[in-house]
């Protein structure tokens, strides 16, 4: 409900993302983050929380993955939680499986695109690899 919303609104989508950008480098908190969405939105005030942790972890995952590409990181592990509110597709088949950086940027977008993620994509040294199952990315719809 909210994506389909959210994804309609081009000017609360820049509005959040300017209150990510703009604030997270001057230390802003979290909670203040969260009641500027909610004084920008009052309408939202009840999904600022999901808004802002679902931005966040959008921009941290960008982060994450402009740097493991720039340090030549080869694997990767889908890391997180697995347990009742873990969502089917893809998490609940994505969950501590392995892939290759080849995939790196398929993903990253699937995951981009999921709110209140609880997910992370995490490096592993190629000799974890055997630690895990590998992913498949056609697990990746339902």
């Amino acid at each position: 409900m909210i994506d389909g919303l959210v994804a309609n609104t081009d000017i609360l989508n820049q509005d959040i993302q300017n209150i990510l950008t703009q604030n997270l480098a001057k230390g802003i908190s979290e909670k203040q983050l969260v009641k500027d969405l909610k004084n920008l939105y009052p309408a939202y005030e009840r999904n600022a929380g999901t808004l802002i942790n679902t931005g966040l972890g959008r921009l941290y995952n960008d982060i994450n993955v402009s740097k493991f590409e720039s340090t030549g990181q080869e694997f990767y592990v889908y890391a997180g939680p697995d347990d009742k509110v873990t969502r089917d597709f893809p998490c609940k088949h994505w969950v501590w499986h392995w892939f290759p950086a080849s995939q790196l940027a398929q993903v990253a977008g699937v995951r981009s695109r999921l709110w209140n993620c609880r997910h992370s994509i995490v490096p592993i040294p190629e000799e974890e690899k055997k630690d895990y199952p590998r992913l498949k990315l056609s697990d990746a719809t339902g």
